[in-house]
């Protein structure tokens, strides 16, 4: 084979070789095939409605906490120009500086009246005497300017979060056996040692059972939340501790006590987030039907009485 024959050849070999790659390179990188148009804005629409539930999730999570937090302002406005009135027309000392206290006369008025000798004084604004089936009750407001403005755990304010130290403190301070009085700050630093509080969030349910039981209490959860169950109890002399839910005294949730009974079939309540509670008679069917679901702690009710 001559010379011009090989180099013939060897061209139609590079030619075809070459070919080959170009194939091949083709196979490999090509662009892959591109979606429609109908595709694409099917594809963005379902974007934008999954974007779009998602802020509207966020934005009814926000107005849930905003409408919360609103409504315990307001509460904690209410209780400052309640006080302001009380203070106004009931002065809490006497002239020589010792205390005065007043309690609900037959005619509906409040009358100052001697210290009795079953509970111990803890200085506050308030000053009045609650009369419940246990006895004279020294009443406490967890907006009271004593303690308001105490930090539980150094972030919460006690005037917002205290309502169960207060409803503890109004029972352990007038019906305990101790030497000494007990205020809403000594059980809301109770209730922070012994795991009883969640910070931002108030006291665990079991905080009711185990302080008062802690201060000398007896205490029994109280199953059948019936009008009559409810009355056997302040029949006997005994106080009764509610977990409120979404009603006429809260928008979340609220400790109250059950202090005493009419001859109506109604009771009367200690409130220690709005006095003006405190001074009118509840439907006791109302009450119950607001009270929370129960729960492992024994609540929403308590039955409480001393050793």
């Amino acid at each position: 084979m001559n010379e011009a024959a090989i180099a013939a050849m060897i061209k139609s070999g590079i030619a075809v070789t070459s070919a080959a790659l170009t194939v091949s390179s083709y196979a490999v990188f090509r662009t892959p095939e591109m979606p429609s148009v109908g595709e694409l804005t099917q594809s963005a629409a379902d974007y934008t409605a999954g974007k779009a539930s998602e802020a509207k999730r966020f934005v009814e999570e926000w107005n849930e906490i905003h409408a919360e937090l609103i409504d315990a302002e307001e509460a904690a406005r209410l209780a400052e120009q309640q006080l302001a009135d009380y203070l106004a027309n009931h002065p809490t000392k006497n002239e020589d500086g010792s205390p005065l206290i007043y309690e609900e006369g037959p005619d509906g008025q409040l009358h100052p009246i001697n210290l009795p000798n079953t509970l111990h004084y803890i200085d506050n604004d308030y000053n009045l005497i609650l009369d419940t089936a246990m006895g004279p009750m020294l009443y406490f407001n967890q907006g009271d300017s004593h303690w308001t403005g105490y930090m539980i755990g150094g972030r919460d304010r006690l005037g917002r979060y205290g309502c169960g130290p207060t409803v503890v403190s109004m029972i352990v301070n007038s019906f305990n056996s101790m030497d000494n009085g007990v205020s809403p700050v000594t059980i809301a630093e109770w209730a922070l040692v012994n795991n009883q509080y969640a910070m931002g969030g108030g006291s665990y349910h079991s905080l009711i059972p185990n302080a008062l039981t802690a201060y000398g209490m007896q205490v029994a959860p109280v199953t059948e939340r019936t009008p009559e169950r409810v009355h056997a109890a302040l029949d006997q002399g005994h106080l009764l501790v509610a977990l409120m839910g979404k009603g006429d005294l809260t928008n979340n949730g609220h400790f109250i006590i059950i202090a005493q009974h009419n001859p109506d079939g109604s009771v009367m309540i200690a409130d220690s987030n709005r006095f003006d509670n405190c001074t009118k008679a509840w439907d006791l069917n109302s009450l119950l039907s607001q009270m929370k679901g129960p729960d492992k702690d024994g609540g929403p009710l308590w039955e409480v009485w001393k050793q």
